[in-house]
């Protein structure tokens, strides 16, 4: 992620920093606004560049797309890096291939309601990480 294309609103415990990645801005804003209510920090980036995810960050939401290889590229990095990954797609092809993964600890079909996605959120973000 690139200075001009992040945003990094914290919350109350940096311990708790989720990175989204998302082309679709609306509902970027919607789980950032609902991750920032229950106290967690969040990087928002819209370029899927995996090796702009901080280190520190406890899990990492994935917008999915079909035809963009750049967020299927993301996940692998993010999964070689360790971090638990949450997918999201409109794509059910897409959500089944991811489904199953090592370090996707869970995959969500578009629309959703973003309350739905906090309590695999706040699991992911209490997930001790191994190298």
């Amino acid at each position: 992620m690139t200075p001009t294309d992040k945003t990094v609103r914290t919350g109350t415990d940096l311990r708790k920093m989720v990175a989204l990645m998302a082309s679709d801005e609306i509902l970027s804003l919607d789980i950032q606004d609902a991750l920032e209510s229950v106290g967690m920090g969040t990087i928002l980036g819209h370029n899927y560049e995996a090796d702009g995810v901080p280190t520190h960050a406890s899990a990492v939401i994935i917008d999915l797309k079909m035809t963009d290889l750049r967020s299927h590229m993301a996940v692998a990095d993010l999964m070689a890096r360790n971090v638990p990954v949450i997918t999201i797609s409109t794509d059910e092809r897409t959500t089944s291939t991811f489904r199953n993964m090592p370090k996707v600890v869970a995959s969500f079909s578009k629309p959703l309601c973003v309350d739905t996605l906090l309590p695999c959120v706040i699991a992911a973000s209490k997930q001790e990480r191994h190298a």
